[in-house]
């Protein structure tokens, strides 16, 4: 089969839907398929091709709701002009999606849509796109979900959409089953009998950073660790992702000056003016929105900096030390903010004792599959289909206490969630109990191999209903 999968970015960008994309693609090269990525350009990126994977690149951003930029015509004449047998878009409300949606009708190939959440659906800015999304859900011969109850297989089962199946997420077999040469522990300084728990995701603000800190500094727990690894740059890692994700529309020394005067304020969040406020969980795409949003990110780094942490200061991050009066280092608490490899993640999930995941909106974590893969207890907020996800496992992870805006965005409960870290930490047979239940249903439903081999599945189903299987 010759497909082509579209996604907003790809490797060497880190995220979770680069990285699903990527073991789809690549496992699918392995099976003898012909596959393309169709994604941004990246300077990061030096090569046409990864580990088989064709990939071509456009420089483009935006949507359809906020407005798209560059190559927009080069990616739609790309797209007509094609011969794949398959297309599938990976996400809505990003260009690589958005700018086939009006041309669905004029494309030949089988068309697949994994809609990955619709995250902006309740915003209003957001309105007439979803308006317009009842159609194009039925110009798909396929639209695939990562949950069965979240938001968007709701909104396409309301709508009538075509050919609803779900397909859901996972980990990689040959990631989490390896032993590796490298051990965190040692690397960080944390002892073999320290608790040690870990938070993976970049840090946009809406991964639930504040609340996991705030949630391990309440709790009442000794000789503990948490290692939170996250990128605080741009997709690709670069500092102009980092300068942009932080003011975009301010100047550069404006920055710094803002910064500079947050660090040393004593003024509390709530004194500052209304305009600046700014719920992280709030779903608002306005240009008020966004400056807010990123003034608050501002905040979150600022308060890490006032830890010892150092985050701007092109993301050397240090280390924050909690308990200061303690005599004892194992009687007081870290903090450690770091990027690392993906390999060093994967050895991070497998040391780890617990996984804290209070994030504001998700679709279908990655990252809780990556804990049962690697038989590591989790903990995180009621967001996208977290719950659906404990009830696969039976019993992989358990829910933080949470509560949702209007918008269905999560957010912790602080001090309830620190009272259950708080139980969990004392709760040693009951963590070991959730990690062989999520370990055993990861092998059982959740690898990669599976995953991909249902996917393959579904487009030689959709090739031979029309007699051009390859």
């Amino acid at each position: 089969m010759k497909i082509l999968h579209t996604v907003e970015f790809y490797p060497p960008s880190i995220g979770g839907m680069q990285e699903v994309v990527r073991q789809l693609s690549e496992r699918l090269v392995r099976r003898g398929h012909d596959v393309t990525v169709a994604t941004a350009r990246i300077s990061e990126r030096t090569e046409s091709s990864q580990n088989g994977v064709k990939i071509r690149d456009f420089e483009i951003s935006g949507n359809l709701v906020n407005g798209l930029k560059g190559e927009v015509k080069g990616y739609e004449d790309f797209l007509l002009s094609s011969d794949f047998d398959i297309i599938t878009n990976f996400a809505a409300q990003q260009w690589a999606t958005d700018i086939m949606l009006p041309l669905l009708d004029r494309i030949n190939a089988k068309k697949v849509f994994v809609p990955t959440g619709f995250s902006r659906l309740y915003a209003r800015e957001y309105e007439e796109y979803f308006t317009s999304m009842k159609s194009w859900l039925k110009k798909y011969d396929v639209n695939v979900f990562l949950s069965d109850s979240y938001r968007d297989i709701k909104f396409a089962r309301k709508n009538d959409a075509t050919d609803i199946i779900v397909i859901p997420n996972g980990a990689g077999e040959d990631e989490f089953l390896r032993r590796y040469d490298i051990s965190i522990r040692r690397l960080l300084g944390i002892p073999e009998k320290e608790f040690f728990i870990l938070h993976v995701g970049s840090h946009t603000g809406e991964k639930g950073h504040q609340e996991a800190i705030e949630i391990f500094k309440r709790a009442r727990i000794k000789g503990a660790t948490f290692l939170i690894i996250g990128n605080f740059s741009g997709p690709a890692g670069d500092k102009a992702g980092w300068k942009e994700n932080l003011v975009g529309a301010l100047k550069t020394p404006v920055k710094k000056l803002l910064f500079l005067a947050i660090r040393v304020s004593p003024l509390n969040r709530k004194r500052l003016p209304k305009f600046f406020l700014f719920d992280q969980s709030r779903n608002d795409d306005s240009f008020r929105g966004r400056m807010a949003k990123r003034i608050n990110f501002f905040f979150y780094l600022a308060r890490l900096d006032k830890n010892g942490m150092n985050c701007p200061k092109l993301c050397r991050v240090s280390e924050g030390t909690f308990n200061r009066s303690s005599q004892s280092r194992r009687e007081s608490k870290r903090l450690l903010i770091r990027s690392m490899s993906r390999e060093e993640t994967v050895v991070a999930y497998q040391e780890a004792d617990l996984f804290l995941f209070p994030s504001n909106i998700e679709c279908s974590p990655l990252v809780l599959f990556e804990c049962m893969a690697s038989r590591t207890p989790f903990l995180t907020t009621d967001v996208g289909n977290s719950a659906e996800i404990i009830e696969w496992s039976q019993g992989a992870g358990m829910l933080l206490p949470t509560s949702k805006n209007e918008f269905g965005d999560a957010k912790a409960e602080v001090k309830g969630s620190a009272k259950m870290l708080e139980r969990i930490f004392h709760d040693y047979p009951g963590r070991r109990e959730m990690a062989d239940r999520g370990f055993e249903a990861w092998q059982e439903r959740f690898g990669w191999e599976k995953i991909t081999g249902e996917y393959e599945a579904l487009y030689s189903k959709l090739l031979s209903s029309r007699g051009q299987n390859r």
